[in-house]
């Protein structure tokens, strides 16, 4: 692709694959994202394929994989060039822990996602798919702990100051996300979906992140996206009882049914910092 080699399949899913290349005049490694061919000759899935570009770019925070560049080969190959992050996701630190993790690891790692969401809303950008597949663990002696969180695949994120979105057209029926982490304006069909839609999902997150455990479960998509319809979420305090109780009351209010009674995520960042400096470690 261009200047660069590829050397190594990372990944797969969703729309496209993730590779692994180097750019062997200046020894620089970046990982490229490819749409798969079947969804790059649909002018929709290119439009939302290279709206993460776009997004990721104005978002400009360090919190945010970097992209490079992106564009389309003479085939129709329509790629993204990114960052090639060295780390773990966040998910595979989960799956390690095999349970919650330590609280002021929690902390550390949700603040720093927050402030990066913070911003990314500040710029008129819904991340839509937030979950421990999209959060990246990377070493950073500046950050704080020694540990940099990176937020990835902004493919389905929604541009609110642009109308056009890069020729994007959503249909409003349509349902994006990942069944366990949706709000429930998204599990209805994605009609009327805000910034308030990434807290209730970031709320799931530190949910999982505190107890280990998801606080809507279930047999089958239906089953679970009716219970975050329906079901009242359960205390965090009665999953983990020494959780802080000013923790319990912002996941709480993360996860209210009625998005106007959420927090801005701006809230949720500056409380998350505060808990996070007074952690014990």
């Amino acid at each position: 692709i261009g200047p660069y080699k590829v050397v190594e399949k990372l990944g797969e899913g969703g729309m496209g694959a993730v590779y692994k290349a180097v750019h062997e005049a200046i020894e620089r490694t970046v990982a490229i994202k490819v749409l798969h061919p079947e969804f790059a000759k649909i002018a929709e899935f290119t439009g939302r394929f290279f709206n993460e570009a776009r997004a990721v770019n104005r978002i400009d925070h360090p919190g945010v994989v970097q992209v490079g560049d992106f564009g389309e080969l003479a085939d129709g190959t329509a790629y993204i060039v990114m960052e090639y992050l060295r780390g773990e996701s966040l998910a595979a630190r989960l799956e390690k822990a095999d349970g919650p993790i330590a609280l002021a690891s929690a902390l550390n790692i949700a603040a720093q996602v927050a402030d990066t969401l913070a911003i990314a809303h500040e710029k008129g950008i819904i991340h839509r798919d937030l979950k421990p597949d999209n959060i990246m663990l990377v070493a950073d002696r500046t950050a704080p702990g020694g540990e940099r969180t990176k937020l990835l695949d902004f493919g389905i994120a929604k541009l609110t100051h642009d109308a056009n979105q890069a020729g994007v057209k959503t249909r409003t029926s349509a349902v994006m996300g990942t069944p366990h982490f949706m709000s429930p304006e998204q599990c209805k069909g994605g009609k009327n979906v805000d910034d308030k839609a990434d807290v209730y999902s970031f709320g799931i997150l530190l949910f999982v992140l505190i107890s280990g455990s998801y606080p809507f479960d279930g047999d089958g998509v239906g089953e679970i996206m009716g219970k975050h319809l329906f079901e009242p979420p359960p205390s965090l305090k009665s999953a983990v009882p020494d959780t802080p109780d000013p923790l319990v009351n912002l996941v709480t209010r993360m996860l209210a049914k009625n998005k106007e009674e959420r927090p801005r995520m701006v809230e949720v960042a500056e409380t998350l910092a505060a808990l996070s400096r007074s952690a014990p470690v």
